[in-house]
């Protein structure tokens, strides 16, 4: 699975962290494989919310939006949300542009990395079609009715 575990940034909405790929060993404790850095949120608008249940799925490669391109190296995973949140359209990609996004976890390293976690995720989903994702280290809303109104 994926765990993008992340920490507030003073003054701000967004939190700042690394996205790994996890390993599940055969006594059920986990491993980490390989760890990007990565950020959700901006100055103004929320991250991700924290969720053991998020699905990723669905390379969209060779993107060419700015916010969505870094060191040259463009793609996008779309995340598909618990429904409770109403969040939509969330996805992980470069983040590009200004620091932050809009919701979706925006990685923040070079083009080797950027391939590098491309090729892993989209090898992964070759076998599986989707894989989990957890958030850690956001926040948690009580009433999600909240991150819609922003």
């Amino acid at each position: 699975f994926l765990w993008f575990h992340g920490q507030s940034v003073p003054n701000s909405n967004r939190v700042d962290g690394n996205i790994a790929i996890m390993d599940v060993l055969d006594d059920g404790s986990t491993s980490v494989r390989e760890t990007w850095p990565a950020l959700s949120g901006s100055r103004t608008l929320m991250p991700i919310p924290n969720n053991e249940n998020w699905t990723v799925s669905n390379l969209r490669n060779n993107r060419t939006q700015p916010g969505f391109v870094r060191d040259g190296v463009g793609f996008s995973f779309d995340i598909t949300p618990d429904p409770a949140w109403g969040r939509t359209l969330l996805r992980i990609h470069p983040d590009g542009n200004l620091p932050g996004t809009e919701g979706c976890i925006g990685l923040t390293c070079g083009a080797g990395e950027l391939n590098n976690f491309r090729n892993t995720v989209q090898n992964y989903l070759r076998i599986n079609q989707t894989i989990r994702l957890r958030v850690t280290g956001s926040y948690t809303s009580l009433d999600p009715v909240i991150i819609r109104a922003r």
